[in-house]
């Protein structure tokens, strides 16, 4: 196969409609080199800069693909540029030598691999190899073997069908464009061509099912990861470990590679609130670290665990004193202390009301609290009186720094919730904000009283439609079970929300001409009678048929 027809062939694969790509081959062992690339063994390569400088060639890119050609001049895989960085031949770590794949994986190994191979390079092309000398070092990733290679191609190679193949297969399934669209705009110091495009609940679901795959650890370890939804995949996977110190490393290992804030707020595992007070150190250590995202991380997980019971004032002077010029990571102070504000008002009031934050993070601190429902009326017209101009302490981002004003923009087209921290397409978009409630009792006792009976009514008309069937809450709501869920209701600012299902929706479609109905729910206005008979004969259909949503 030539390196055209295999990039055609990945192309067309992948939905990628360019052909800017290069074909090469590694210099010495080329043979061994790209069989070692497609069993995954390989990920890193190096190369001396002053042969690009010399020959006036541009420097490789994260996010460029290359063909990897064999000795004989045939294509063998693709590969995508993760990370490209300079670093003196004497510098080289161990961990660039590992992932180079060759020979005892020893820094030993490599540096008397590549000295000698430098020398030659540098020989020939008239220039002198000294231990300072520049190294592009380029981490990569294999993305795509064909399945029909002939193992002769790469002699001694073989062909791996790894479970990083088979995820990467299966998220393409799911694959939805639009959301891929979405997603793009929403993010955008992601790379789009490596976003797939795989909803949020869907790579949850799969995530629970890979959880319990024998071969996760090797998903787990093959970091960075070629795609976005990897990322997220890899973040909802360390969600679900169970043991506290298991997950706590594999936390620590996966956070140098989150790179967006999508992926850094997605990752909250449940076995964290367990374990609060020896989490506190780890947290502390993620938000001295100097790194973006993982500095914002950890704020996320103070923010999310130690604004209720467990709560303490230092621990909003630890977030007010973060020094930062990074957008996503002021971005993060401010949502801590609009939630602060909502949850612990009287304590995080003084930050505001004397203006101990930045003038950028104490606006968008205001603006993010008047969103909050647990804020009342008196207490946000106060706060807004609070605001400051951007002149009147220095801002962060004065000078309208374009970059960072068109990521808020985007960020903003999404919304998170600063109640709840869910994140939804639409900006104030209905939804159950607040702790997950223990019982139905409950879910309906706290929502406002105007909306207590029509809950109750339906609740009741359920129960009596179908007495076989136990009452508990699932995905937050309401739910008859048995066996399965059978049907879920909730409560909004104005309906009442039935989910049967699309199969019940179908099936009912004659008698719900008046309801709005949208993928198996549908809503039920409280301006107009709810219609007890209808909805008990739903739940009936569904108990008896199976179907379910």
């Amino acid at each position: 196969m030539t390196a055209e027809e295999m990039w055609k062939e990945y192309a067309r694969k992948v939905g990628i409609e360019h052909s800017d790509y290069e074909a090469w081959a590694f210099g010495d062992a080329a043979d061994e080199l790209a069989a070692l690339t497609v069993e995954g063994k390989k990920t890193a390569a190096s190369s001396a800069f002053p042969l690009y400088e010399s020959e006036g060639e541009p420097l490789p890119r994260a996010g460029e693909h290359s063909v990897i050609l064999n000795s004989r001049g045939q294509a063998v895989c693709v590969i995508r540029t993760e990370k490209v960085y300079l670093a003196p031949f004497r510098e080289i770590s161990e961990e660039h030598a590992r992932r180079e794949g060759e020979g005892d994986l020893s820094l030993a190994y490599w540096r008397e691999v590549h000295e000698r191979f430098f020398r030659r390079e540098m020989e020939e092309a008239g220039l002198r190899f000294d231990q300072d000398m520049p190294v592009v070092c380029e981490e990569f990733s294999c993305v795509y073997v064909p399945g029909d290679m002939d193992h002769d191609l790469v002699p001694g190679g073989k062909r791996h069908h790894s479970i990083i193949e088979k995820i990467q297969a299966d998220l393409w399934e799911l694959r939805d464009e639009g959301y891929k669209d979405f997603q793009a705009k929403l993010i955008p110091t992601v790379d789009p061509g490596t976003i797939i495009g795989v909803r949020i609940p869907q790579l949850r679901k799969y995530a629970r099912k890979l959880a319990r795959d024998p071969q996760i650890g090797e998903f787990l370890a093959q970091l960075p990861h070629s795609y976005y939804d990897e990322n997220n995949l890899h973040a909802f996977v360390v969600e679900q470990i169970r043991d506290y110190e298991e997950c706590l490393e594999q936390t620590r290992r996966f956070l140098p590679y989150v790179d967006n804030w999508a992926t850094c707020d997605m990752m909250a595992p449940k076995v964290f609130g367990s374990h609060r007070e020896a989490l506190l150190t780890p947290i502390c250590e993620w938000i001295a670290s100097g790194e973006t995202y993982t500095i914002r991380y950890g704020m996320g997980m103070l923010m999310r665990f130690y604004l209720e019971e467990d709560f303490k004032p230092e621990y909003l002077r630890i977030v007010a004193e973060v020094s930062s010029s990074e957008y996503y990571v002021n971005m993060m102070r401010a949502w801590y202390f609009a939630t602060a504000l909502s949850k612990q008002y009287e304590a995080a009031l003084p930050y505001i009301r004397e203006k101990r934050l930045d003038s950028w993070t104490h606006n968008k601190t205001i603006q993010k609290a008047c969103e909050s429902f647990r804020i009342t009326a008196e207490q946000k017209k106060y706060l807004r009186g609070l605001k400051v101009s951007l002149t009147e302490k220095q801002s962060l981002y004065r000078g309208a720094d374009e970059k960072a004003a068109g990521q808020n923009e985007r960020e903003e087209a999404g919304w998170i919730c600063p109640d709840c921290g869910r994140g939804f397409e639409r900006r104030n978009q209905n939804h159950f904000c607040g702790k997950k409630p223990g019982t139905v009792d409950a879910y309906i006792a706290a929502q406002p009283e105007d909306r207590q009976s029509f809950l109750q009514a339906v609740r009741d008309a359920i129960r009596k439609a179908i007495p076989e069937a136990e009452e508990k809450i699932s995905w937050s709501m309401p739910t008859f079970w048995k066996g399965h869920n059978i049907i879920h209701f909730a409560g909004f600012k104005n309906h009442v929300g039935l989910y049967p299902g699309t199969e019940a929706v179908e099936e009912f479609a004659d008698r719900l001409k008046d309801c709005k109905t949208s993928k198996g729910s549908i809503q039920f206005l409280y301006s107009r009678p709810i219609p007890l008979e209808l909805i008990a004969d739903i739940a009936r259909w569904c108990y008896k048929t199976g179907k379910h949503p």
